[in-house]
């Protein structure tokens, strides 16, 4: 069966009320998430661009971050980015019929079980205190996302890899519902472990919805540990006269710190 489309919704969010415009997705109509498989967060290399990890033995990020202190600047919109690698165990099918079909090389179909991002339902979720004795709740969204085709696996065990990139939790939902006060009155120096859950919806070259297993992923909340440098102007991303920015130069208040440090 084919699940999902796109709809408009009203929400309230901590007393905003938001236009909601998403990917909806039902459940009962995907093929079992055992098809697809996320496997972990990769960071990017020195020159911002993600790789698709084919083998088993790869490590991958376990413990992320975002700085809520960078939502200050007036240049840059913080944002936590996700280079997610995921499996497709999805094996191609044998045509045994001798009509002839589009997409049929001999008796073989091609692509069939290639798989396209089409969504991802988000789910955060805190403590119920955060060590000053205000509440945190636990908040949901969802996004669309496209990409690379996930090509199907060799055979049963030799899964097709891919990588999707995306905005996990995008700059709307950081200022209008992760850092609103008083929810998150994170002062200088705090932080605050969150949960996120996350799920990721696909269809294939054939026309079959599927869904990934549910991923768990930890993330700290902080404000001001991935500044450790005061010669860093966050409201104008910028360095003094003489130095230029390093560290951290793709996603800035995520996951490793960014600084100043003199010309060479």
């Amino acid at each position: 069966m084919k699940g999902g489309g796109l709809i408009m919704r009203i929400k309230t969010i901590l007393g905003l009320t938001v236009l909601v415009i998403a990917w909806t997705f039902t459940a009962s109509c995907y093929m079992p998430e055992t098809n697809i498989s996320v496997r972990g967060f990769s960071d990017p290399d020195d020159t911002c661009a993600y790789t698709t990890s084919t083998s088993n033995t790869d490590a991958f990020r376990t413990l992320g971050t975002l700085d809520l202190m960078y939502l200050s600047s007036k240049v840059y919109q913080l944002k936590y980015v996700a280079g997610v690698q995921v499996f497709n165990w999805l094996v191609n099918t044998i045509n045994t019929s001798s009509e002839s079909q589009e997409g049929v090389i001999g008796n073989l179909y091609y692509n069939v079980n290639d798989a396209f991002p089409k969504g991802v339902r988000v789910k955060l979720s805190a403590p119920a205190e955060i060590g000053t004795g205000v509440a945190f709740g636990t908040y949901e969204w969802t996004l669309d996302v496209s990409g690379e085709d996930i090509p199907a696996a060799t055979d049963s065990t030799t899964p097709g890899s891919g990588l999707i990139l995306f905005q996990l939790i995008p700059f709307n939902v950081i200022a209008n519902v992760i850092a609103m006060d008083p929810y998150a009155p994170l002062e200088p120096g705090k932080d605050v472990r969150v949960t996120i859950e996350m799920i990721i919806y696909f269809r294939t070259t054939s026309g079959w919805d599927i869904r990934s297993n549910t991923y768990k992923y930890m993330l700290t909340l902080c404000n001001g540990c991935l500044h450790p440098d005061a010669n860093l102007d966050i409201a104008k991303m910028q360095c003094p006269a003489g130095y230029v920015m390093a560290g951290n130069l793709c996603s800035p208040g995520q996951d490793s710190a960014t600084w100043c440090e003199e010309e060479e």
